[in-house]
C-alpha cells in the first residue's frame, strides 16, 4: 500500500510528545499507541471521509478522528492526499489550539 498521507512537522512532534508521555509508565504502551496511531493515518488515507468535522471546535477546514477515545488526528484534504495536521490529547482545549 502507498502512502496516501503526510504529516505537518507540528503533528510529529505531537506523536512524539504523546510516545514520551506514555512511555514513562509503560514503554510497550506507548510502542502500542504510535502504532495505532499510525495505524489510523493509513485507514484515512484509504477512507478519507469516514471522519467528521467539528464546527463547534473551528471553523477551519478540517476533519477529525479519534484513535482509541484519548486522541484526536486532525487533518484535511490537499489533492486527494490526506494531510495531518495535529495530532492531541483528546482532554487538550482543542479550540484554543486550532485557533
Amino acid at each position: 500500500m502507498s502512502r496516501n498521507y503526510s504529516l505537518a512537522k507540528v503533528a510529529r512532534q505531537g506523536i512524539k510528545d504523546i510516545w514520551t508521555y506514555i512511555h514513562q509508565d509503560n514503554p510497550l504502551a506507548a510502542r502500542d499507541m504510535v502504532s495505532r496511531i499510525y495505524a489510523a493515518f493509513d485507514l484515512l488515507a484509504e477512507n478519507p471521509n469516514i471522519c467528521h468535522k467539528r464546527e463547534d471546535l473551528t471553523s477551519r477546514n478540517v476533519i477529525f478522528w479519534t484513535v482509541m477515545p484519548r486522541y484526536q488526528v486532525v487533518y484535511t484534504l490537499k489533492k486527494e492526499r490526506v494531510y495531518v495536521v495535529r495530532v492531541l490529547p483528546a482532554d487538550r482545549d482543542l479550540k484554543t489550539i486550532l485557533q
